[in-house]
């Protein structure tokens, strides 16, 4: 693990994706890696710094709703902790959302009913896990 200072906090990441972490100059990103091997785990730490510095509307998808709330829901909850900003956020079970004190908001939805994804508008990143 190596340490970065995330708004003059001292937090640990997995070196394997400190460039994943940082780097904002591309329009997808593909991870590969085996279980256990920090994707989602890093990935909800760069949404959650990405959402407490800029303002940002973030949807997160997943084959089924249900699916959310023992995985990516609890990884970003866990990232808040991580990050050590958990004064900026608040996140209700229902409906399944996270805020930020500067407007920044993070969705939930599945795949299982597609039609409640098409009517969410002004979008900036979408996490499809």
């Amino acid at each position: 693990m190596r340490t970065m200072k995330i708004k003059k906090k001292k937090v640990k990441l997995n070196p394997h994706f400190l460039d994943y972490f940082a780097d904002w100059d591309h329009f997808e990103y593909f991870l590969l890696g085996g279980y256990g091997s920090g994707k989602s785990f890093t990935t909800a730490d760069k949404i959650i710094n990405k959402c407490h510095s800029e303002v940002r509307k973030v949807l997160v998808i997943r084959d089924t709703f249900a699916s959310h709330r023992d995985s990516t829901y609890e990884d970003l909850v866990s990232a808040i902790d991580h990050l050590h900003l958990g004064d900026h956020f608040t996140y209700t079970k229902s409906p399944l959302k996270i805020t930020c004190d500067n407007g920044s908001v993070i969705l939930f939805r599945g795949l299982d009913d597609v039609k409640k994804i098409k009517s969410i508008k002004d979008i900036s990143i979408i996490w499809i896990n």
